[in-house]
């Protein structure tokens, strides 16, 4: 006849037998942890870098020329092609243009 963990004689169940070699469960949920955090780390780090790369401007190749200038004695941005300061009216230098 079999015998079932709970005694006739006890008001408690004893425990069920120990299996002969139990899993490693501890270390199982660490290693699984650990593997699970390096993937998600290694995705997102895919991600972001696949953005940045779709956000970076084109080469800009030449620089196009200034559109302004300043005035020596007031320090006012002016168009280049202007004679005369609007801010302190002072005449200005005609600039050459390349």
């Amino acid at each position: 006849m079999r015998r079932s963990h709970l005694d006739s004689n006890s008001l408690w169940p004893s425990p069920p037998p120990p299996t002969p070699n139990p899993p490693p469960t501890g270390y199982r949920a660490l290693l699984t942890a650990l593997v699970n955090l390096v993937l998600v780390a290694l995705g997102v780090f895919l991600v972001v870098r696949l953005l940045n790369r779709l956000r970076r401007p084109a080469d800009p190749g030449v620089p196009e020329p200034p559109t302004t200038r300043t005035c020596p004695y007031c320090i006012t941005v002016l168009p280049k092609e202007a004679s005369r300061c609007s801010a302190c009216t002072s005449q200005l230098d005609p600039q050459a243009t390349p």
